[in-house]
Order: C-alpha cells, then structure tokens, then sequence
C-alpha cells in the first residue's frame, strides 16, 4: 500500500476510535474530517461544556512532529545549526488524544494537554540538539524541523480521560 495512502488510513482510523471512545464515555462528539486545522473533534459534556481535541495516531513506535508546531526556532545557514527560541504561543486550550494502533489490538490512549505536548517536544529537541557532535547541526539535513515522541514520554498520561470528560486539572 502507497504510504500516503497508509498515513491518511491511520490518521482517519484514529479520529474515529477517538470519538468512539469519547461516545462511549458519554461525550457528544463532532468530528472535523481533517477540516480544521488545530483540531479534529469537539466534544460536548453533559453539562454543556466543550473540548477541543486533536488526535494523534501510529502504528509504530513514536508520533512524528515537526517541531515548527510547537517551537521557534531558528535556521543560522552560516554555522549549519538550528537555535531554539522558545515556546510559540498556543492559540486554544486543546486536549490531545495520542493513540498506537495496531492490527489485533485495542488502541492504546495518553491524553494529555497541548501545552503538555509542546513541553515533552520542547525538552526533547532542546536535549537533542545539545547532544550532536557539534551543537545545533543535525548530523543527516541539518535544517530537518522533525521530532518525535515515544509512548514512555507520555507514561504518566496513559488513560486520562478525566481531562476531557470532567475538565479536571
């Protein structure tokens, strides 16, 4: 199978298992289908209440970012090296719903804050800079803005559906 073709069926499996799961918590739930662009479902409470939701799927091992989303960073084309800013600005409170699938398996759910989210990106990318042979330079294509977050990252988020179903902090 063409691997866009596997990426977009990912993605599609997880907005649904998300909003499946969220239904059979009791949530009402509006799916975007990929149309808008910070958020995938609306979840409503019994009480009124909404939540933005982005979900995140994979198949593999980790969940794959462009840091971009979350940071600013800068690309110094004369010393080959990348320089992180700080955080960017998070436009809405939006609570992520990172899910692994796999083919024989119920799916596997952390949910976790954005800001979360851009903190765990933020802390990695930081460490994995500071850790090339020389500082900043990406040993492969040093202007590379990708990242990646791995299951054991998101640990104390497993099943914490509270932040979406009770609002909890």
């Amino acid at each position: 199978m063409p691997s866009g073709l596997a990426n977009q069926l990912t993605k599609q499996r997880g907005e649904y298992a998300v909003a499946a799961e969220l239904a059979r918590r009791g949530l009402l739930v509006a799916p975007f289908s990929g149309n808008v662009p910070d958020f995938d479902l609306v979840a409503v409470r019994e009480d009124g209440s909404t939540v933005l939701v982005q979900g995140k799927a994979m198949t593999n091992s980790s969940w794959q970012f462009n840091v971009d989303d979350f940071l600013v960073v800068e690309d110094d084309a004369n010393r080959e090296i990348q320089i992180v800013h700080g955080l960017k600005p998070l436009k809405a409170e939006i609570i992520w719903v990172m899910l692994r699938l796999t083919a024989d398996q119920q799916p596997e759910y952390w949910i976790a804050r954005q800001a979360d989210i851009q903190g765990i990106v933020h802390a990695g990318y930081v460490d994995y800079l500071a850790k090339c042979a020389v500082p900043g330079h990406r040993p492969k294509q040093w202007r590379s803005h990708h990242t990646a977050i791995r299951p054991v990252e998101l640990a104390t988020h497993l099943d914490d559906w509270g932040l979406i179903t009770n609002g909890r902090a």
